[in-house]
């Protein structure tokens, strides 16, 4: 029988459902909560639907490819829907509004992207992290990656850039006196 190993992907896909039980569970947490506290019950939808439609995109992250943006900008279409309500972005708020019980969904996720399969897909696909930095910030997550700096593009060909030259006399190397 002549069979050979074939180095497949990792499933990746299946980190996404873990995520989604642990931020379902926090939404129904902040939907009760929060009812008993009016200053905050204008944020249960806004809420809500963030925290159950991020299992979905990072399923999405972690199996499809990103698609290459346009090379021109698309025209901004005027806004015709009413503005969202913001929600507040300090770090680990959500924790401090929710208390002990937030406190635990807080360690369950970061007990969850601190394990080596979660690590290993968060280090290969970086539009997961960026699906999952907000709710990290919200609940004050502090192990996640830090962001990459954008690529810098590399100098032309030919060497170093050109120095300026700086107007003056040398008097000694490293020394440019002024005079006038």
């Amino acid at each position: 029988m002549n069979s050979t190993a074939t180095a497949s992907s990792p499933d990746y896909a299946a980190l996404a459902p873990r995520v989604g039980e642990i931020l379902a569970a926090l939404a129904a947490l902040i939907a009760r909560a929060f009812l008993r506290r009016p200053q905050l019950a204008g944020l249960i939808v806004p809420l809500w639907q963030y925290l159950t439609h991020i299992a979905p995109r990072l399923a999405r992250a972690l199996t499809h490819p990103p698609r290459p943006r346009p090379a021109t900008p698309r025209p901004r279409q005027p806004a015709t829907k009413a503005a969202k309500p913001r929600l507040p972005n300090g770090r680990g708020w959500l924790v401090r509004e929710l208390g002990y019980e937030g406190a635990a969904y807080m360690s369950q996720l970061q007990h969850l992207l601190s394990e080596p399969a979660m690590r290993a897909a968060l280090d290969a696909v970086p539009a997961a992290q960026r699906v999952l930095r907000g709710v990290c910030r919200m609940l004050g997550v502090t192990n996640l990656p830090p962001r990459q700096p954008a690529p810098v593009a590399a100098p032309a060909v030919g060497g170093a850039p050109p120095v300026a030259e700086v107007p003056g006399e040398v008097d000694a190397p490293g020394r440019v006196g002024f005079w006038g």
